[in-house]
């Protein structure tokens, strides 16, 4: 909890603090870095019902400054997040649309490749020895609808951590059947069609 109220007090400070810094030397040295694992993924967005579907270009990460804080990226930061099922991407979306959002909105779901490979952190294990404590931290439910959800604190906190040493994005649990992947540029894919 100390490091929790580090990061939201002073976020670009967090490298100074001791948790920080063995947060850092994990990721540096963490014991599962892979590939892409699949074929293909499924990366949805919504748009209003009456407005004709996004064209590939505008299904990839969000301008720079547009978006609002997630899991694994700070307010204004574009990265792009999928899944390795069309059900997990779209639950991920609806889970975060409002009352009046799933109104007026629809999902739009696509199918994607891989274009070329990238380096990412596994973080999707149900268990992994000794990190039991850091999972919990990065999977806690999102409950909190404000501008800066303190359970998305650690997790933008760990892919700053990737990104300082190299690694291209995480997988990380979505739920039983399925994984969901961040990564911080959205070159690696290619459109495969709507789904």
């Amino acid at each position: 909890m100390n490091f929790m109220t580090f990061l939201d007090e002073m976020p670009m400070l967090a490298m100074q603090n001791e948790v920080g810094k063995k947060i850092y030397r994990l990721i540096c040295n963490f014991p599962l870095q892979m590939g892409f694992d699949c074929r293909a993924y499924y990366h949805c967005r919504t748009h209003l019902k009456d407005e004709p579907p996004y064209v590939w270009e505008q299904m990839k990460k969000a301008p720079y400054g547009v978006t609002g804080p997630g899991r694994y990226n700070h307010a204004g930061q574009a990265y792009f997040y999928f899944s390795d099922m069309k059900i997990g991407a779209e639950t991920e979306i609806y889970k975060h649309m409002s009352t009046q959002d799933k109104e007026k909105k629809v999902l739009q779901t696509v199918k994607v490749g891989v274009s070329e490979n990238a380096n990412l952190i596994d973080l999707s294990a149900k268990n992994l020895r000794g990190l039991n404590t850091l999972l919990k931290f990065i999977r806690f439910p999102l409950n909190d609808t404000g501008n800066n959800p303190r359970v998305y604190l650690i997790p933008s906190f760990i892919s700053m951590c990737c990104k300082n040493a190299g690694i291209d994005g995480i997988k990380y649990y979505g739920g039983k059947e399925y994984s969901h992947y961040v990564t911080w540029d959205d070159g690696y894919y290619n459109f495969i069609e709507n789904v």
